[in-house]
């Protein structure tokens, strides 16, 4: 057949079942009717068999377009667009990857790096240099800022916390409880290296009895 009319084209989504020898493809669409596609398709998109396509066709159901190069094939194809390539949805792709994940993705993820004791220790000694006075939540925060991209567990804010009271105990640090009223119930310990320290704070708070 030589010559079709416009009318004569039909949409086809299918994908690529076979590469025959001579170059040219065979596709199957949903109904499982074959479609034939030409070497100068082929070669032109690159196609390989699992590949997803929209094709442009012939029906050679057809009397008038029955065409003995396509044999038996329900369509012929005259153009056609890549829809999916197989190859892009394999694992180890990097379409395929990012479609369901690589293994590295997929992969637990390793915790950050937590705090040890001395690193905490190095970052409260820096603190109280400051020369003011501290609460052990706000020492805790404080060295959650200095180690953002590592964890400070429970157990090490509880490691932290005794530390602070030991350094109270034998005199490295001193202390003040302070509440902001006289009817506080929970009134604020702070630390300093120094008594001189509270003074500042003495203006903003009641001292409890």
């Amino acid at each position: 057949m030589k010559f079709f009319k416009p009318s004569d084209i039909v949409t086809v989504p299918c994908s690529v079942s076979h590469i025959t020898r001579t170059g040219s493809a065979f596709a199957v669409d949903e109904n499982e009717e074959s479609v034939y596609i030409p070497v100068r398709l082929v070669e032109q998109a690159k196609i390989d068999i699992g590949d997803s396509l929209t094709c442009y066709c012939i029906d050679q159901s057809l009397e008038e377009n029955q065409n003995e190069v396509s044999g038996n094939a329900r369509y012929r194809v005259v153009r056609m667009k890549v829809e999916q390539r197989l190859n892009d949805i394999l694992p180890g792709s990097a379409a395929s990857d990012a479609l369901v994940g690589g293994r590295d993705r997929d992969a637990e993820p390793r915790p950050p790096k937590a705090v040890t004791l001395e690193e905490a220790r190095i970052c409260i000694n820096d603190l109280f240099i400051k020369r003011r006075a501290w609460t052990t939540a706000q020492i805790i925060s404080e060295v959650r800022h200095a180690h953002g991209d590592m964890r400070v567990t429970d157990e090490m804010c509880a490691r932290i916390t005794a530390w602070i009271e030991k350094m109270y105990e034998i005199g490295t640090l001193v202390s003040c409880t302070l509440s902001r009223s006289a009817s506080d119930d929970s009134p604020l310990v702070w630390y300093a290296s120094e008594y001189n320290t509270f003074f500042d704070l003495i203006n903003e708070f009641e001292l409890e009895d």
